[in-house]
């Protein structure tokens, strides 16, 4: 498998990507598109030997680290108005790939990729992003507890939280809860910003 830069062959087979991975969430035609025309090295696929698709994932850069909702912090998801070019911190916008993708370790293979290009050249001195707490709902509802005490217990130093330590796992590290960050029921619309260095 390779991680390389989208071109415009690739537009239907990541939106087919992006349905299988987020359903009715799913980035547009119109999205991953205006996000490859904006920032065309921020847009990457996950290619297997034989040619096919797995995974997509977009980034930008910016100046600062936000606690704004995702539609914020990426003009709803096309970058338009929220990359610059100058920017010192890549932040990345979406990820998905098909199930079998699992089998390839897609998302730490991306991860590596925007490692290298942003953080590793001193491009940019951090990566972020806002993962979802897909576990916090359930938890909160069998516990009580809010969104502060769910991020704060930990397991053999990673979150009870499966995508969260998903992230840890490839050197994140947990900054700050942002309440109504994403439209998400499982994680009760929280997302936690989340850095590497």
């Amino acid at each position: 498998m390779i991680i390389r830069t989208m071109n415009e062959q690739d537009i239907e087979q990541v939106n087919g990507i992006e349905r299988v991975a987020w359903g009715d969430s799913a980035a547009t035609l119109d999205q991953i598109s205006e996000r490859m025309r904006v920032f065309p090295e921020g847009s990457v696929v996950a290619q297997t030997s034989d040619g096919k698709l797995i995974g997509y994932a977009s980034s930008q850069l910016v100046n600062q680290i936000s606690n704004k909702s995702w539609d914020l912090q990426t003009d709803s998801g096309t970058i338009k108005a929220t990359h610059f070019e100058t920017g010192t911190i890549a932040y990345g916008v979406s990820m998905s790939a098909l199930p079998e993708g699992a089998k390839y370790s897609v998302g730490a293979a991306i991860i590596q990729h925007y490692y290298d290009i942003f953080i590793k050249s001193k491009r940019c001195s951090v990566l972020c992003l806002g993962s979802r707490l897909p576990g916090f709902k359930r938890w909160q509802l069998e516990n009580n507890g809010d969104i502060k005490q769910y991020l704060a217990q930990s397991f053999g130093g990673f979150s009870r939280d499966p995508e969260l330590r998903l992230y840890q796992k490839n050197g994140f590290q947990l900054l700050w809860e942002i309440p109504d960050y994403y439209p998400d029921v499982d994680s009760d619309n929280y997302g936690a910003m989340i850095v590497q260095r």
